[in-house]
């Protein structure tokens, strides 16, 4: 297995330096036409009838995304422990394909390589099996009245997120840090699932995007994996339903200057009972640091709960100024829990809260895409042949500690550089201070404390393609 590791982290790095020889300008890109079809070579393949590829009836595009991460741990022994070793991992290793039927259909079919990352856990499979990331057709419309534009989506897809959440799924590589925040993290699950999506603009200024779904299901039934006997995931029960809603509003979106403002809901059922046994959720909420080597450890953790439902309330802010942009969100999640006859203090729904501000700023003057009907902020396009230069900083908190609930808290303190060496290839250092109170279930040998003081150093080479 560790043979099998290290063969796979040289196939990233070599697929990763190829990438960057084959998109290292634009100015490379290549333009063939046949029998009415054009395609175009500019790091992927993109294949369209007609002249202009922003108003072709048929189109196709073949892409992909691979991330590699070098993370370094650093502290005492009590510190660090067995939970945070030092070392590299894949990140991420996703094929695309999507393209469009007609005037309004288009489809999106994502490959993902290294699944477990799709379902939250904190260790990489470094690309042990091959999975559906994304999976979807979508019908849209235009000019339907005060309504801008419409979207109805049906299949497989990440439900409507905050704007931190966001751009780690699927194809995007738009993260402004290694990770997203804590809280979001922790909070924002299910991560994938398939139902029907529907959103729509109105007035230049409004996007509603809501979802009706069920939590994606892992490609095991087995009885030692404990998400197939959990909550939604429950391979005896009928998968439970969840829904999500967001609203924003952004009366100022031009090139150099955005306002931003949003709020973000979810709902989801739990199974609470497995042929007449209570089933609990392990690890209902967790999160861990905002970086990630091969195996790291989420300390932040609420354990083992008996819910029938939870539900997630979020609040967000963005504003950029050319080069400058600011985010923050706040999450909050209330848990309506199953009571246990014999123990008083499982009466109590448990509350739990997270948040986090960031922001940046581009050191050689370009300024982050906003992408107005998803509302969050795309990477830049290097305007020199140099690349774009970005600092960022975040601070970011988790509380998962509530009634009889001892889940833990967490800060981080990160900053970090982003170098955009072109279109296709970013590369990024980050540098985190987590200080981390772990869950009261959480082992701790004696003679030890049980906080941990991190310093935490990554480095992530990302193509897109």
């Amino acid at each position: 297995m560790k043979k099998r590791s290290t063969k796979l982290k040289w196939i990233g790095v070599t697929l990763a330096s190829l990438g960057a020889l084959a998109s290292s300008s634009n100015a490379m890109a290549h333009v063939h036409s046949h029998k009415g079809m054009r395609a175009e070579s500019d790091g992927g393949i993109l294949v369209y009838s007609g002249n202009d590829c922003n108003d072709c009836p048929y189109w196709f595009q073949l892409g992909g995304r691979l991330a590699f991460d070098e993370t370094f741990f650093a502290g005492g022994w009590q510190d660090r422990r067995d939970d945070f070793p030092t070392g590299a991992n894949i990140r991420y290793a996703r094929l695309m394909f999507r393209g469009g039927v007609g005037d309004y259909l288009t489809y999106n079919l994502t490959l993902n390589f290294n699944h477990s990352q799709l379902n939250g856990d904190a260790v990489s499979s470094n690309g042990t099996s091959v999975d559906f990331e994304d999976a979807w057709l979508n019908a849209c419309s235009s000019d339907l009245g005060v309504i801008d534009k419409a979207d109805i989506r049906v299949g497989q897809f990440t439900p409507p997120t905050s704007i931190d959440d966001w751009t780690r799924y699927g194809t995007e590589n738009d993260t402004f840090l290694l990770e997203p925040a804590l809280e979001t993290t922790a909070f924002l699950r299910p991560m994938k699932a398939l139902g029907v999506w529907a959103d729509a603009s109105a007035f230049d200024m409004f996007v509603l995007s809501t979802a009706v779904y069920q939590p994606r299901q892992n490609n095991t039934n087995q009885a030692n994996n404990v998400n197939s006997v959990n909550n939604y995931f429950n391979a005896g029960r009928s998968d439970r339903l969840g829904t999500a809603g967001r609203l924003t509003f952004v009366p100022v979106h031009t090139d150099c200057m955005v306002y931003h403002l949003g709020i973000l809901g979810r709902y989801q059922s739990m199974n609470n009972v497995r042929s007449g046994v209570p089933v609990f959720q392990p690890n209902l909420f967790r999160t861990g640091p905002e970086a990630r080597a091969r195996n790291t450890a989420e300390l932040a953790n609420t354990g083992a709960i008996r819910a029938r439902s939870y539900n997630v309330v979020s609040g967000e802010a963005l504003a950029m100024w050319g080069p400058a942009w600011i985010e923050g969100e706040y999450h909050r999640a209330d848990v309506q829990r199953v009571p246990t006859i014999t123990v008083s203090s499982t009466r109590d729904n448990p509350e739990f809260h997270g948040w986090h501000l960031q922001g940046g700023y581009m050191l050689t003057g370009e300024s982050r895409v906003y992408d107005y009907m998803t509302g969050t902020l795309r990477n830049p396009s290097p305007a020199e042949r140099c690349g774009a230069w970005e600092i960022v900083a975040r601070y970011s908190y988790v509380n998962l500690a509530d009634r009889d609930i001892q889940g833990g808290s967490e800060h981080n303190t990160s900053v970090g550089v982003n170098w955009f060496v072109n279109d296709n290839v970013r590369i990024a250092a980050n540098y985190i201070r987590a200080d981390i109170h772990p869950n009261a279930v959480a082992a701790v040998p004696v003679g030890t404390k049980a906080e941990r003081e991190l310093d935490i150093f990554a480095l992530r080479f990302g193509i897109e393609f």
